[in-house]
C-alpha cells in the first residue's frame, strides 16, 4: 500500500528529543540550581562578616576615643576631644559621654549609664533612643 510518505520531523523537534539534548537541558537546570543555592548561603555570611568587622572597627573607635576623653575631665576637655567627638558624630555615630553618673545627652536607657559609671562593661545590642545599637 502506498499512500502518503509522513513528513520529516522539523530539526528543533528532532533536536528536543534526542539523548543529547536531555543531557544538556538538565544539566543547565542543575548548574542554575546549584547557583541558586550558593547564593542563598553565601549572602548571609557575607553580610555576617561585614557586621563583624564593622563591629571590631566601631570598638577600636570606641576603645581609642574613651582614652582620649577619659583623660580630663568634661570641664577641662581640650580642643582635640572635642574635635574627636565631632568627627565620630559627623560618621554617624553616637557618642554619649558619661561622668559621674550623668551622661551627656538624652537616649542612652538608666541601666547602660548606671553600668558603665559603675565600670562594668557588658558588651552587646541595647535600644538606645528607640533603636537596637
Amino acid at each position: 500500500m502506498i499512500g502518503p510518505r509522513p513528513a520529516p520531523a522539523s530539526p528543533r523537534r528532532r533536536f528536543a528529543g534526542t539523548l543529547t539534548s536531555r543531557a544538556v537541558l538538565v544539566t543547565c537546570a542543575v548548574a542554575l540550581v546549584s547557583v541558586l543555592v550558593t547564593a542563598l548561603v553565601a549572602v548571609p555570611l557575607a553580610v555576617r562578616g561585614a557586621e563583624r568587622r564593622d563591629q571590631v572597627a566601631l570598638a577600636a573607635q570606641a576603645r581609642l576615643a574613651a582614652d582620649v576623653l577619659r583623660i580630663r575631665s568634661v570641664r577641662q576637655r581640650d580642643t582635640a576631644g572635642d574635635r574627636l567627638i565631632r568627627q565620630l558624630r559627623q560618621q554617624d555615630i553616637d557618642v554619649y559621654l558619661i561622668h559621674g553618673g550623668t551622661v551627656d545627652r538624652p537616649g542612652l536607657p538608666r541601666q547602660v549609664v548606671t553600668r558603665v559609671a559603675a565600670g562594668r562593661r557588658r558588651p552587646g545590642r541595647r535600644l538606645v533612643d528607640g533603636e537596637r545599637a
